[in-house]
């Protein structure tokens, strides 16, 4: 059995890990022999780059398609330079743990998304971290980084 999925698609075995399922949207598909799965490219996202040419603020769309998706259930506490540093926040994702940057990572907050870091954010000596969004105004993402125990938000851990 050959398998395309696309973003959202569950694959699990059984408990002996003889049977494969295979669910996607309200679909399931099953097999027992071997599966050969072809994971589908991500989804293209398009988001705004802002820089200063000297005198003024320039804007350009720009997109990425090889990035690590951050949900609230999936939302991993060290960001590095795995898929050239690009991760994507979609929905509502609360940290619980202060979350490290290592590298250059590149932050694209979705429309409506909002990422709440209650520890903050460690951005070291040496490594970067630069925040994009995929709109601007009402629906624009929102960042939202606390510091604890005298660290920056975002920034240094002394």
């Amino acid at each position: 059995m050959t398998c395309s999925p696309a973003h959202g698609t569950t694959l699990k075995t059984d408990n002996n890990g003889k049977t494969i399922s295979v669910t996607i949207g309200q679909q399931t598909t099953s097999t027992t022999g071997q599966l050969t799965v072809n994971p589908a490219a991500a989804e293209k996202i398009q988001y705004i780059e802002r820089s200063w040419n000297g005198s003024e603020v320039t804007e350009e769309t720009k997109d990425i398609s090889d990035y690590t998706e951050i949900t609230s259930t999936n939302p991993p506490t060290t960001w590095n330079t795995d898929n050239g540093g690009w991760y994507v926040v979609t929905g509502e994702v609360n940290f619980s743990e202060r979350v490290t940057v290592t590298g250059a990572v590149h932050l694209i907050l979705t429309d409506n998304c909002a990422l709440t870091a209650s520890k903050g954010i460690t951005v070291s000596e040496g490594n970067s971290l630069t925040i994009y969004a995929t709109s601007a105004g009402r629906t624009m993402g929102k960042l939202t980084a606390t510091n604890e125990n005298y660290a920056a938000g975002i920034g240094g851990n002394d």
